[in-house]
């Protein structure tokens, strides 16, 4: 256990390479014993209990609606790649263009993504029909 004159020793050092402006840790600590540092009122268990139930059931909803969307369709890398020249339009007829570098890369990616899932023929496959 640290003894009293060792709190204050530490206190000290504390506060001189902090600058704090407290003679003790106990007027650090007391700093706020005026303010209002939590609700006037304490929730009961059962209004605790009732807040964690309900955050639950919109925590539930969220994740339902995440789930739907990832069993929606699969979008094509055309569907994505026409979404990007739809918004790359919008933003250009409202003399915006500060994200043309951004759409760029998109469509590189979408563009690379595509020629990936390509496979090259053998030669042999030419003679065969």
């Amino acid at each position: 256990m640290v003894s009293e004159e060792n709190e204050i020793d530490i206190w000290h050092e504390l506060s001189a390479t902090t600058e704090l402006d407290f003679e003790s840790f106990k007027e650090y600590v007391a700093i706020d014993d005026n303010e209002c540092t939590a609700e006037e009122e304490y929730l009961t268990d059962e209004e605790l209990i009732q807040k964690v139930y309900s955050n639950d059931s919109e925590t539930e909803s969220v994740v339902d609606s995440d789930e739907e969307s990832l069993n929606s369709p699969k979008i094509t890398d055309s569907q994505a790649l026409q979404h990007v020249f739809e918004l790359q339009k919008y933003l250009w007829q409202n003399s915006n263009n500060t994200f043309d570098q951004k759409l760029s890369e998109i469509q590189k990616f979408i563009t690379n993504n595509t020629f990936r899932s390509f496979k090259q023929t053998k030669i042999d496959d030419f003679f065969k029909s």
